[in-house]
């Protein structure tokens, strides 16, 4: 299935022309639905990518458009990973008891 998840775009490379509707996994449409019930959030963890859906009277607008569910999908594209050493959070606790 297709989704207009990728209307905005933080950048992208001058070769290449932003897709506005790819394919998107159908745990999607299933995870939208049960955000707007929820009035919640989800994350989607897939081979293809991770997506993050919110909630959103407005959907992904400032104002609210006719057409659009109450929902904002976000793709994340670029992402850091990493973890926390023993000593970083010695040193945070030690932080707090001061």
């Amino acid at each position: 299935m297709k989704a207009s998840i990728c209307i905005f775009q933080s950048s992208a490379e001058d070769s290449v022309k932003p897709i506005s509707t790819p394919e998107v996994p159908d745990e999607i449409f299933s995870a939208i639905k049960s955000v707007i019930k929820e009035k919640g959030e989800k994350v989607i963890k897939h081979r293809t990518g991770t997506y993050i859906i919110q909630y959103s009277e407005t959907g992904p607008f400032q104002k609210k458009l006719d057409d659009w569910l109450p929902v904002k999908v976000t793709k994340v594209i670029q992402w850091a990973s990493g973890g926390v050493k023993t000593e970083e959070m010695e040193e945070f606790d030690r932080s707090q008891q001061i």
